[in-house]
């Protein structure tokens, strides 16, 4: 989705409406993508994640989606027709929500889907993997066949410690592709768009 900018604003938003005052574009972008609870400790200490959907949904924000990147809904779609995706989230299970119906990315998709809301570990901690690979594993697939692929540094920690094949994604403009490289991320498998997905799997 195509939701950093849209999120920004939604944060800086409901930090002035819970007394916290414009919060800098830069703080919030340094603790994107850890689970939202610790997120909240960071910027708004004291609110909770249910204070802060129900005001969210008091202000009508839960109806503004962002839209998802040109080709990503055409090519999850191709895809879940040849391989079995899941989906592994830091959101809450309510906002992955809102955001796969506003933007037309079917359930159905996914053989597995987990959020924050249903697992006590969440990346980069690599135990985040244990429910669906013990999943996939039942399938008669191994590590070695998983790949996992993500737009931000937490996704690759999280598939490193897991011992998971790993892609990046620049599109969500969350981590450089020199600063995906200096992690470890081979430059081959840093990709512009989900989009490249396809062509990278037929030659890899």
């Amino acid at each position: 989705m195509d939701s950093l900018e849209h999120n920004i604003k939604e944060v800086q938003r409901m930090a002035e409406v819970f007394g916290f005052g414009k919060l800098e574009r830069k703080e919030i972008i340094k603790h994107w993508g850890i689970i939202f609870e610790k997120f909240l400790e960071a910027l708004m200490p004291g609110v909770t994640v249910e204070m802060y959907i129900q005001k969210r949904v008091e202000l009508g924000l839960h109806k503004n989606v962002p839209k998802h990147f040109e080709g990503a809904r055409r090519t999850l779609r191709k895809l879940s027709k040849k391989y079995p995706l899941s989906l592994i989230s830091n959101r809450e299970r309510i906002t992955l929500g809102e955001l796969m119906a506003g933007n037309g990315i079917k359930k159905e998709w996914f053989q597995y889907i987990q959020t924050a809301s249903d697992t006590e570990f969440h990346k980069p901690d690599p135990r985040v993997f244990e429910k669906v690979l013990a999943i996939l594993e039942k399938d008669g697939i191994s590590k070695e066949e998983i790949l996992y692929v993500g737009d931000h540094s937490v996704d690759f920690e999280a598939s490193k410690g897991a011992g998971l094949n790993f892609v990046g994604i620049l599109s969500g403009h969350l981590v450089t592709r020199e600063e995906f490289i200096r992690a470890g991320v081979l430059p081959e498998r840093v990709l512009d768009s989900v989009r490249d997905l396809p062509n990278f799997l037929l030659t890899h």
